[in-house]
């Protein structure tokens, strides 16, 4: 358990630097809001 613990901390750690890299980490195209949707909206629902 300790060990499982060990690398989740670790590679929590790896994610935090790697996404310091990018000024807006979550702004991909996938994400809600991103440049897909902008481009295609999505039809309305309602």
């Amino acid at each position: 358990m300790m060990k499982a613990k060990r690398l989740l901390i670790a590679g929590e750690e790896e994610f935090q630097y790697e996404m310091s890299w990018f000024p807006e980490p979550w702004n991909f195209a996938e994400s809600p809001g991103g440049i897909a949707e902008g481009r295609n909206p999505p039809p309305n629902d309602m």
